[in-house]
């Protein structure tokens, strides 16, 4: 008894640092971005680095905020960030809904090109859409940002949402059906209220893959229609970084997403374990 006893005791302290130091891997980037942001410039490259500041340094916020095109880029990085996010769960729910709610004969082929399409790397849909958004006349402008954002993040709304969907018993869809309710009462009235977890969850996911991204916008988008992603990587020199400027906008940059996961926290650790697609 003593020794199962010690031996669970051993078995979770085990696990606690194992915790601990996982945490502390993923944390302490965060906590270094945030640090060097309010050291002075003397300290940026000092060795052996100080993990505590001198004294805490503000000019790098005060002259990023400064910057003429900064508002712009923070404008257009929350209206690619909202729209490329709301378009793809919009519609990409309705089409997820159909899949779990309909059979037909090409169902299954359908949904797995829908994952073969999301296993492409996307650098090499890049030349594609350049030509596409060239042709259409869409190169820097904010309908091109967000067109881009839709069709890379359609096929992970899809799939994604397609496995909370289908835990939804279709004989709730039956019993409205004998109510007179069409698909869209349907979607509206049991699809979105029964499947808020995988909403949440998926829409974690997509805005911060809309709000981080990077390679499309810098090509198909870098000069009117210039995000903040694609601002920070101007800091980035042919002979050196400016580091206190460039980690002062990575720690404003990195707010939004810090609150919207805490909003929907509670959704998206359900969402973790609710998510796998059934046969």
């Amino acid at each position: 008894m003593v020794g199962s006893k010690k031996n669970r005791y051993l078995g979770l302290a085990v696990l606690y640092v194992i915790i601990a130091v996982v945490v502390f891997t993923i944390l302490f980037p965060v906590y270094w971005l945030v640090l060097t942001s309010i050291k002075p410039p003397v300290e940026w490259l000092t060795y052996p680095p100080k993990f505590f500041p001198g004294k805490i340094y503000l000019k790098s916020y005060a002259e990023v905020l400064g910057e003429q095109g900064i508002r712009q880029a923070a404008y257009n990085n929350v209206v690619a960030g909202a729209l490329g996010t709301f378009f793809p769960l919009l519609i990409g729910s309705m089409v997820a809904y159909s899949l779990a709610r309909f059979d037909f004969k090409i169902k299954r082929p359908l949904v797995v090109g829908i994952l073969l399409n999301r296993m492409v790397p996307p650098v090499t849909l890049l030349i594609p859409y350049f030509i596409i958004m060239r042709n259409m006349r869409l190169l820097d402008t904010m309908t091109g940002l967000v067109v881009v954002r839709f069709y890379l993040m359609f096929p992970f709304v899809v799939w994604m949402l397609l496995g909370f969907f289908q835990r939804i018993p279709k004989e709730i869809d039956d019993a409205a059906m004998i109510d007179g309710c069409d698909f869209y009462r349907r979607y509206l009235q049991i699809g979105i209220p029964l499947g808020k977890v995988g909403f949440a969850t998926t829409g974690i996911f997509v805005f911060i893959t809309a709000w981080n991204e990077l390679l499309f916008s810098m090509t198909i988008a870098s000069r009117a229609a210039k995000t903040l992603p694609t601002y920070l990587a101007s800091y980035v020199g042919e002979y050196g970084m400016n580091w206190g400027p460039m980690t002062a906008l990575s720690t404003i940059a990195i707010f939004p997403v810090f609150v919207v996961a805490a909003f929907a926290q509670k959704y998206f650790i359900r969402g973790l374990t609710m998510g796998a697609v059934k046969g």
